[in-house]
């Protein structure tokens, strides 16, 4: 399956931050929080509106806001704590999406696609922490570079979440 990337332009990477700085302003974190913190207050964030506790709709006003604000947070504390990169990944067939990549760009995080999937679908388990804090712990499997590898689809959860 081949795929490819383009870069990001300066006027989406300007949205995307300042999507997360929206992010940081409801989570009340200062931009300079360590980049775990800010993905912990994502997650569960996450994980309560699963539950239905969801910010007042002048905070957020719908699924497709708090993605956006979300996910670019937790995509931009990926890049700053990994040095990884954002890009317009393009799959096989065309279609195509937002992610951070790794430098050899064998393994990729989805991060607008994955929290639409956890705001829309409680089933999915929100591991956006774990997803952290497995690539701090350099457990990353192997893949093929340039492979753009959904690194979330290897995320899963030994134990259940409390």
């Amino acid at each position: 399956m081949m795929m490819s990337e383009e870069s990001v332009s300066e006027k989406t990477m300007g949205n995307i931050r300042g999507c997360a700085s929206d992010a940081l302003a409801i989570l009340d974190l200062e931009p300079t929080a360590e980049p775990s913190v800010i993905v912990e207050a994502v997650d569960a964030f996450a994980y309560r509106w699963q539950k239905g506790d969801r910010p007042p709709i002048d905070v957020v006003a719908d699924t497709e806001q708090a993605r956006l604000f979300f996910g670019s947070l937790w995509g931009e504390q990926i890049a700053r704590q990994f040095a990884w990169e954002w890009a317009r990944v393009i799959f096989a067939g065309g279609s195509a999406t937002f992610g951070v990549v790794s430098p050899d760009r064998s393994l990729a995080v989805y991060p607008l696609d994955f929290m639409l999937a956890c705001m829309h679908d409680t089933s999915v388990d929100v591991t956006v922490a774990l997803s952290f804090n497995m690539l701090m712990a350099g457990s990353l499997p192997e893949m093929p570079q340039q492979s753009y590898t959904d690194f979330m689809h290897g995320v899963h959860r030994i134990i259940p979440r409390p």
